[in-house]
């Protein structure tokens, strides 16, 4: 077996120092490399006091100006009378080395540094937790949407519990233990609450941090949250206007669907359904084609360029839609762009106008048989003796109204075969030369029909304007008064003289 004096020899020839310390960490013996490198011998002194802060990592002991730098590790093992002893190896490092362990110091530095600014000034709120509800780090944000200053947050007497609301605090625990066991980050939704004690809702995401600190003696996760609570609010919002809006779709009396120029339907209230007598389903399915009434199926070309047109600008149209009993509806359509469901669609709303539209027919058919009957009292033919047939021109006349008299009365002359017609101009209120010569054009078409002219009430400027005419009224009756007329013709054309 070797003697002690050569285990002194290899102790004492070891490339590398060698200290032993006892149990409480003090120097019992070293070799001369050991020495050597701390620049004394510090047997009897303690380990933390010689190394410092060096003694698990590179470290620099001044000597005499120079920087020997050297790596430190540390093993335990049986001593001889089986008491432990820790032993600390001293391995000198090269300048190179030594460069590369300070670059890579600070190059971590740089990277904590470039982490503790992204973490200050990230938009969401961060934190560093462990499993027993204590805050290690914090930032602003994070401080911001509790109301809380980040010391508060950080100190000792904090339990990061206490910011989660009572209803909430098994689903984050559970959440939490989640995370702890599976090593998975998880996302979810819960109520904080604020310094002031009111509730927020914000949305969490939390992971569980491999790497840890010596000031940090238990796992460390990273939680972010996000207020929405502005945002549920919003959604809550959107859900009571999207129900108002379906209730008011349901019951409004005009269609509204929602197409696109492929004829497509996404969507069609209950009053189109009741239109086009057709299933929401079979109009989902089927498009708006099949709405499309038999005449009108030529013209899906141009339903769908005004489709394309209405996603440019608003477009009012009227079309027929049959229904699936065959009835023909006439309709009223506004269309118009709108988003859905992030594309471009046409919303068309519809108005049932067949009972309008027929009342309009009727209100047409009656309007023009009171102008009928309007025209009738205006320019009326009275039979007023045997063959005799009086037309007053009453109010004031324009050529179309004269042109009215004239079909009339010539059509009265060809019918009833009179042998004259009483003119009476006591009523005119006014002539300008065109009717005077209207005037005149009857008298000849009268003549030519077999039937004597007898004008009576002629005023003086209707009388002028016959002579300016060159009117040659030598076979015309003229009388002053209604009354003479009457009696002239009664007398000349009496069937009772012989």
């Amino acid at each position: 077996m070797p003697d002690e004096a050569f285990y002194r020899n290899v102790f004492d020839l070891f490339p590398n120092g060698l200290l032993i310390l006892d149990k409480d960490g003090v120097i019992l013996e070293g070799n001369k490399k050991a020495f050597d490198l701390l620049g004394s011998d510090f047997t009897e002194r303690r380990i933390d006091e010689v190394l410092g802060k060096e003694q698990a990592s590179p470290g620099v002991v001044e000597r005499g100006g120079q920087k020997p730098r050297f790596k430190a590790s540390s093993f335990t093992g049986p001593k001889e009378g089986g008491e432990d002893f820790n032993l600390v190896i001293l391995e000198p490092i090269s300048e190179a080395e030594a460069m590369g362990a300070k670059n890579l110091k600070t190059r971590l530095e740089d990277e904590r540094a470039l982490f503790m600014e992204v973490f200050e000034n990230a938009h969401e709120g961060m934190c560093l937790f462990g499993a027993s509800g204590r805050l290690y780090l914090t930032n602003e944000a994070y401080a911001g949407v509790l109301g809380y200053a980040k010391e508060e947050l950080m100190s000792d007497a904090f339990d990061w519990s206490a910011i989660v609301a009572l209803e909430d605090r098994e689903l984050v625990q559970r959440n939490i233990e989640e995370v702890l066991k599976a090593g998975e980050p998880r996302h979810y939704e819960a109520k904080f609450v604020k310094k002031d004690g009111s509730l927020v809702r914000v949305m969490v995401s939390e992971s569980r941090l491999g790497a840890t600190r010596e000031e940090w003696p238990e796992t460390i996760m990273l939680e972010t949250i996000y207020d929405i609570t502005q945002l549920r609010q919003a959604q809550a919002k959107l859900v009571v206007e999207k129900e108002c809006l379906d209730a008011i779709l349901a019951t409004t009396q005009e269609g509204v669907v929602i197409v696109d120029s492929e004829g497509s339907i996404f969507y069609a209230n209950n009053a189109y359904c009741e239109l086009t007598g057709r299933t929401r389903k079979e109009l989902l399915e089927h498009g708006w084609r099949i709405t499309v009434s038999p005449e009108e199926h030529e013209t899906i070309a141009t339903v769908d360029r005004r489709i394309e047109q209405a996603l440019s600008s608003t477009e009012t149209t009227f079309s027929n839609y049959v229904r699936q009993d065959g009835t023909l509806r006439h309709t009223r359509r506004v269309s118009r762009a709108i988003p859905w469901d992030g594309k471009r669609r046409v919303l068309v709303s519809i108005s049932d106008i067949t009972e309008i539209k027929e009342a309009q027919e009727k209100l047409k058919e009656l309007i023009e048989a009171q102008q009928s009957t309007i025209k009738e009292l205006s320019t009326p033919v009275i039979p007023v003796w045997t063959r005799i047939l009086m037309a007053p021109l009453l109010g004031s006349f324009d050529s179309g109204r004269m042109r009215d008299l004239s079909e009339r009365l010539l059509q009265e002359t060809a019918s009833q075969n009179p042998r004259a017609i009483l003119l009476d101009l006591s009523g005119l209120a006014n002539a300008d030369t065109q009717v005077v010569a209207e005037i005149l054009s009857l008298i000849i078409s009268v003549r030519l029909l077999g039937a004597k002219t007898i004008l009576s009430g002629i005023k003086p400027r209707v009388a002028q304007s016959l002579i300016r005419l060159g009117a040659n009224l030598e076979w015309v009756s003229t009388h002053a008064t209604l009354e003479q007329g009457l009696r002239h013709a009664i007398a000349g054309f009496d069937t009772r003289k012989p």
